[in-house]
């Protein structure tokens, strides 16, 4: 697991900042300071101690949840949204630079795609991405064994 970034900790700071100030001006804290109030909602929201603990794969909880307490429930949505769909759209673009190294149009990638699983690749699951990502990766390592082979003599 890949750990946060400053960049990512610095934004979910700055989001709990605006979390903490809404909360005790409302009322509704007194008598904890922000950094234990943020491990805290850091537990709630992810089930780790604090920033330090938390990976990429744990951002956009975290985000959701401090966005959430800030009030900016649009915001939280989202990150709600990116969070449910991480794995797919990191599949996706393995799928794209696979693409692209091998030489393959997506129209040939979505032919695979319909023949393999009868769906078009918009429509497939992540598993079946996976599967695609090695089809095409397979199919391009035979073009490039065909493309690099010797020129061997046929027998008259």
């Amino acid at each position: 697991m890949k750990a946060l970034s400053l960049r990512q900790k610095s934004v979910l700071c700055q989001v709990a900042r605006r979390a903490f100030d809404l909360l005790r001006s409302k009322g509704q804290l007194s008598g904890v300071t922000f950094d234990d109030w943020r491990r805290d909602e850091c537990e709630r929201a992810v089930g780790k101690p604090g920033l330090r603990f938390c990976g990429n794969s744990d951002y956009n909880g975290l985000l959701a949840r401090f966005n959430s307490l800030a009030g900016e429930d649009g915001r939280a949505m989202n990150a709600y949204v990116r969070e449910q769909s991480e794995k797919h759209r990191q599949v996706e673009a393995v799928l794209v630079r696979e693409m692209e190294a091998g030489g393959f149009g997506p129209a040939y990638v979505d032919a695979i795609c319909k023949a393999q699983f009868k769906c078009s690749v918009l429509d497939a699951k992540t598993d079946q991405i996976l599967k695609l990502i090695y089809t095409i990766r397979n199919r391009a390592a035979a073009k490039r064994r065909v493309k690099c082979a010797p020129n061997i003599p046929q027998r008259p």
